[in-house]
């Protein structure tokens, strides 16, 4: 029963590429997106209580998606200036925020939980 909830909602992701690079002329090029990819899992909403904390400053409920998922995704990390994979649900782009990782906890099914936020509530620089 587990394993299907895991694959009830498919999410096409893109991932920002983390550096620039140069081609073969010498010239510098922005990074790039990752080609979509897609994801498997379960989207919930988000209920405020001790996942509250994880939310970016100024954001609400209604600023977040929960994703089960056994796709290992990357999160945002504000401090170090790293921007999550980026979605889009209900023609709103999402980012994953926060990741929980639930792989070798004993649990039925290896899983990562992760907080999906509007991509306009979060500061990156």
């Amino acid at each position: 029963m587990i394993p299907r909830l895991l694959k009830t909602h498919t999410l096409q992701f893109t991932s920002d590429a983390v550096d620039g690079y140069y081609d073969d002329g010498g010239n510098w090029g922005d990074p790039e997106p990752s080609d979509p990819f897609d994801v498997k899992g379960n989207i919930q909403p988000f209920k405020m209580g001790w996942s509250e904390k994880a939310l970016p400053e100024g954001s609400t409920a209604i600023d977040a998606r929960i994703f089960y998922s056994v796709t290992n995704l990357t999160p945002t990390d504000e401090r170090l200036g790293v921007i999550g994979d980026k979605t889009i649900i209900d023609g709103i782009p999402f980012r994953v925020y926060h990741k929980m990782d639930w792989t070798g906890y004993g649990t039925r099914i290896q899983h990562y939980k992760y907080i999906l936020v509007r991509e306009d509530k979060i500061n990156v620089s």
